[in-house]
């Protein structure tokens, strides 16, 4: 109910918001925000949501709300790019899960149809770019932790995409987004637990930065964190003091 003290040492303060269904509720949203103090606003920015039919028109009308508003308040808005559209996610090629869904990603032994939908991703992830270029952009979430079941590293199924796949599709979502918007600020997309194993369901962070910049040539304008803390908090180590070792 106070405004923020303002920042000192370069910190900006934020919040995390606007998934569906939130959406409709952005402008009183944004409007706390902004008598709050608060600089930074973090919200997905959903596919899933937009685009019914493949190469259909998109519904960019909620999110055209959100960057203006932002904008004309002057708080930076965070876009994080995750979900694939029901419509672009059938294929007889079969996905990790029992169905697709739309956080899914084909298997990547399937060489017909995870090639497409790489590319798929980096052209909308494009359009993203192009449409909102003073917005700061975030490639997928929580993408190598237990809970997100699509992505992980050391898994039993053979099947399952790895930390390469997700690097291969990052890459090609980079490229595309610098080629409609240079000065885009592009990050990794959220990562948990960066002092702990997952053991069979994972790789511990640390290890994920290491394999996605030295052995994938993974490039970002910065990479996004998630400290979470309490007893069911997935960092075992949640002060900061632990993530010394995280030295991009």
């Amino acid at each position: 109910r106070y405004p923020l003290r303002p920042a000192t040492n370069g910190t900006l303060y934020g919040v995390n918001t606007f998934e569906p269904p939130y959406l409709a509720s952005h402008a009183n949203v944004i409007a706390t925000a902004q008598t709050l103090g608060v600089q930074v606003i973090r919200s997905a920015i959903t596919w899933s949501n937009m685009q019914t039919t493949v190469g259909g028109s998109i519904d960019w009308s909620e999110f055209d709300s959100i960057y203006a508003k932002c904008v004309a308040a002057g708080i930076t808005i965070i876009f994080v790019i995750e979900t694939t559209p029901p419509a672009y996610n059938t294929t007889p090629h079969g996905f990790f899960g029992s169905a697709p869904s739309v956080l899914a990603v084909p298997t990547v032994t399937d060489p017909t149809y995870f090639p497409i939908w790489v590319s798929d991703q980096a052209a909308w992830s494009a359009q993203v770019a192009a449409r909102y270029p003073l917005a700061l952009l975030e490639w997928w979430n929580e993408w190598a932790t237990g809970g997100s079941g699509y992505w992980l590293e050391n898994n039993s199924n053979a099947n399952q995409p790895t930390i390469s796949a997700w690097a291969t599709a990052y890459n090609a979502s980079y490229t595309a987004i610098k080629a409609a918007n240079p000065t885009s600020t592009v990050a990794i997309g959220g990562l948990t637990a960066l002092t702990q194993w997952f053991g069979a369901n994972g790789t511990i962070g640390t290890e994920t930065l290491r394999q996605l910049f030295q052995t994938y040539g993974v490039q970002a304008d910065a990479v996004s964190i998630h400290p979470y803390t309490g007893p069911t908090g997935t960092d075992p180590n949640p002060s900061l003091d632990h993530y010394g070792p995280v030295n991009v």
